[in-house]
Order: C-alpha cells, then structure tokens, then sequence
C-alpha cells in the first residue's frame, strides 16, 4: 500500500506531466519551487508564477491545486531550504528517471 505522502507525491507530478513540464525537468522545477516558496514564504501564488517565469519556467503555471499538492510535499518532508539537500534529491525523493541523452 502507498503512503499518502507518496501519493501527493505522485499526484503533483502527473499534475506537472499534465501541464506540459517534461518529467527530467520536474526535480529542477521542484528545486526552484521550494527556493521560491521559502525564500518568501508570504508570496500570493500569482506572484510565485511571476518567479517562477522569471526563473525561466515560462510555461509553468501553477493553479491553486497544483500548488497545494506542492506545499504538502515539502512540508511533510520538512524542506525548508534547498541548500541543505542533495543535487539528486528530488529525483531520488519524487521517483523521477532521469531523461535519457
């Protein structure tokens, strides 16, 4: 039986697939996201889509869902900062293959 954190893990994942995000691009996603989101904890989501584009993902726009389903992610794995994390840790902790050369 799956965990529910693994779950909402891959809900938000296939959300991103469904959006257009190419799966070997969701942990560089995901790592900008938590960047964003912690950095500012108080941003409006609008203005974490503004980021995000800035970031250079501009075909990335997270509907309220979406970005729900992301906050419960990285506050069950009790992500508040990427500098602590890995490279290879979203990949690894979201079940991501890496895409092929």
């Amino acid at each position: 039986m799956e965990s529910k954190i693994g779950s909402i893990k891959g809900m938000l994942v296939q959300r991103l697939q469904n959006m257009g995000v190419e799966t070997c691009l969701i942990p560089g996603l995901l790592k900008q996201m938590v960047s964003v989101f912690f950095g500012e904890p108080h941003m409006t989501r609008a203005a974490i889509n503004q980021r995000l584009v800035f970031l250079g993902w501009r075909d990335v726009e997270l509907d309220e869902h979406t970005y729900q389903l992301a906050v419960a992610c990285f506050e069950a794995e009790n992500i508040d900062s990427v500098r602590s994390l890995p490279a290879n840790w979203f990949t690894l902790c979201f079940a991501i293959n890496e895409c092929a050369p």
